[in-house]
């Protein structure tokens, strides 16, 4: 696992799931990129024989590709063995802008644009400008969230852990503070139509005992090497990933 120290704000787990790993006898290490080295017999992170590598940063903190340090990591990228590939650099939450924009259906089939309209929240990558707004209507994008706070969330365009999330309905103090800060950096921000998630009851132990919790739940989709799975997550406030004090939970699938 390689990421830049020190450590930036959201998930920091590399160094524990490294430990984890190696007790379950899969050999781990956890690194900067600058310490992967090239060998007659391989390469090396920390001394660790590698043979792939996690990363846990985006490309554009590295320094310059053909720097001296980083030989070792790009020679691993170049065969493939970096995980994410470079695709992973087009995870801005403002790629979904793509999804809820009129300007791009021509992109979708019409079944498509259907099922984008219905599943994902309109998102807007936050600038001076004018837009089609949730019904359409083009509007002027930075007055028209301001008339109506509560019905927007704000993000930070990168980042994760639900970190910076900010809901205009239930943090307003915070929603301004992060709203100036949206307008002074151009693109850092975006704003997306709130929706609420699903509640359910949940069982929780704590204390030996348990007890049932109306909790917030999502499901996510991955996938990897012709797979693909499920991951849930519970929390009893609305933001509700697990650096929020989320937890994760099992998904059952009916037949």
């Amino acid at each position: 696992f390689v990421e830049e120290p020190p450590f930036g704000p959201g998930d920091t787990e590399m160094p524990g799931l490294a430990r984890v790993l190696s007790r379950r006898g899969i050999r781990c290490s956890w690194g900067a990129p600058s310490q992967v080295r090239r060998t007659k017999s391989g390469f090396t992170l920390r001394g660790s024989r590698v043979d792939w590598l996690v990363r846990d940063l985006n490309l554009h903190e590295l320094p310059p590709p053909g720097s001296p340090g980083l030989r070792g990591f790009e020679e691993l990228a170049r065969l493939g063995r970096v995980l994410p590939g470079p695709g992973a650099e087009f995870d801005h939450k403002g790629m979904l802008e793509l999804l809820t924009s009129r300007a791009f259906e021509c992109l979708f089939p019409r079944s498509g644009v259907r099922l984008l309209r219905r599943c994902v929240p309109w998102t807007r990558v936050v600038y001076e400008r004018r837009t089609d707004g949730p019904t359409g209507r083009t509007v002027d994008l930075l007055p028209f969230i301001e008339k109506n706070p509560g019905r927007w969330v704000l993000k930070p365009n990168r980042g994760c852990g639900g970190e910076r999330v900010i809901m205009g309905a239930d943090s307003p103090g915070a929603w301004k503070t992060a709203w100036r800060d949206a307008q002074r950096r151009p693109g850092a921000w975006v704003v997306q139509e709130r929706r609420d998630t699903v509640r359910l009851p949940m069982p929780v132990l704590g204390g030996g005992r348990i007890k049932e919790v109306n909790a917030y739940a999502t499901v996510g989709v991955f996938c990897a090497g012709g797979l693909s799975g499920f991951y849930g997550r519970v929390n009893p406030r609305p933001v509700v990933n697990v650096a929020r004090g989320g937890a994760l939970a099992a998904v059952f699938i009916g037949r």
